[in-house]
């Protein structure tokens, strides 16, 4: 699909694309075929999935602009948009995240997690009229999908509150206080819940801003 870069941010690596059918896609850096320089009206080629552009070619020359330009700080994605920007960044520390990428990030997150473990009860609930033993064993394999899942978003779970801890101009360093009882685990929270500084600080700009930063990681 044809597109055109409406925003980039290149301290954080990421931005958005409008494509052809009038729909906005999240893209990192990583996605480029071939590197390049990439700027706000920007011609390019892509592959959509799942909201985010994907195999990404930058065209040589511009394709005329059929969309209205994005205004400054309204970068916004969807909710599930959010999610899949952060799983592009599975393994990404760097730069910033606003409470509604963070916050839809974990929604879905243990939408995904509690999954199977909600079909795992229903198996075991209906298999206990019958023969028990194979239901509950379908139920321990879904306890068993369950745990892989979790283990599988444990990296993004970091790297997002990494990136939300920035977002309020403090060092990624601080999501050790998961490691105190209670106490840093409430901390954290109230920090998840702030608003993001209103000037682009040594993390990368304000996210949804047109200004460009480096961000650096648990500095």
């Amino acid at each position: 699909m044809r597109g055109e870069i409406l925003q980039f941010d290149s301290g954080a690596g990421d931005g958005l694309i409008s494509g052809d059918d009038g729909q906005r896609y999240a893209f990192t850096h990583r996605q480029l075929l071939r590197p390049a320089t990439l700027h706000a009206g920007l011609g390019v080629d892509f592959v959509p999935a799942d909201g985010l552009a994907t195999e990404i070619v930058v065209l040589e020359r511009a394709i005329p602009s059929r969309v209205h330009p994005v205004r400054q700080g309204s970068a916004e994605l969807s909710p599930w948009g959010y999610f899949m920007k952060c799983l592009s960044l599975y393994a990404d520390g760097y730069g910033r995240a606003r409470r509604s990428e963070y916050w839809w990030f974990i929604f879905f997150k243990w939408l995904i997690v509690s999954a199977p473990i909600v079909i795992g009860m229903i198996i075991i609930a209906l298999g206990s009229s019958y023969d028990g033993d194979p239901a509950e064993v379908a139920g321990g394999l879904f306890g068993i999908l369950t745990g892989l899942i979790y283990i599988g978003f444990i990296l993004p779970s970091i790297c997002v509150l990494i990136r939300r801890l920035h977002d309020v101009g403090l060092s990624g360093w601080l999501i050790l206080l998961n490691l105190i009882p209670y106490l840093g685990l409430l901390v954290l929270f109230i920090i998840t819940l702030l608003p993001s500084q209103k000037q682009k600080n040594e993390h990368g700009r304000v996210p949804g801003a047109s200004a460009h930063d480096t961000a650096n990681l648990f500095s």
